[in-house]
């Protein structure tokens, strides 16, 4: 059985990463600043979670430490499945993953 993370209360799976007061899973660790993570004793699931709040308040676009590039991915996957079940053209395409991938 999975441990809960004392952070959002999602499943620890595998190894979680130790705070004061029990373990965080994955999302919370990596939505959690490099200063965080290296002084994490110091810190209880709440105080993570109060802490990934106010950084996702500040910076809304940035998603743990892949930033928003996950989000761009997808966008770009769902465009292709449109373009491949053909709703959109190929040109179409290839303009929006352009656009997202920011390569013009």
């Amino acid at each position: 059985m999975a441990k809960e993370c004392v952070s959002c209360g999602g499943p620890v799976r595998f190894i979680g990463t130790k705070v004061k007061d029990g373990e965080i899973c994955a999302q919370c660790r990596t939505s959690i600043s490099i200063q965080v993570y290296t002084d994490r004793m110091q810190y209880t699931g709440a105080e993570i979670r109060e802490l990934i709040e106010g950084y996702k308040v500040m910076y809304p676009e940035k998603k743990g430490i892949l930033g928003n590039k996950d989000d761009k991915f997808d966008e770009v996957r769902k465009y292709r499945k449109l373009c491949d079940d053909g709703l959109i053209t190929e040109e179409e395409y290839e303009a929006k993953r352009r656009q997202l991938l920011e390569l013009d």
